[in-house]
């Protein structure tokens, strides 16, 4: 799977096939190897760190991180572009 179960989120595997096919339809671009081609695809990646969600489950528990974890990823997705 290319995204995570609980987010819905692209993993490290989506992002990582994702620049692989960016490169290889850079690669085949006819003016892939001209001097002064400009044209390069942009891409961005995220990566958030919840620090602490150990000590947030242990207080509340797993069920809670889990819906914290879903609302991160909700508002995530609501802020990307594909």
């Amino acid at each position: 799977s290319d995204t995570d179960p609980l987010t819905g989120l692209a993993n490290r595997r989506a992002v990582v096939n994702e620049l692989d096919g960016m490169r290889t339809r850079r690669q085949k671009r006819p003016d892939a190897r001209r001097k002064n081609s400009v044209h390069y695809p942009t891409a961005t990646i995220v990566k958030i760190d919840l620090n602490d969600l150990g000590s947030f489950n242990n207080l509340y528990d797993e069920t809670a991180g889990d819906l914290a974890i879903k609302h991160l990823g909700k508002v995530t997705k609501a802020h990307l572009r594909d």
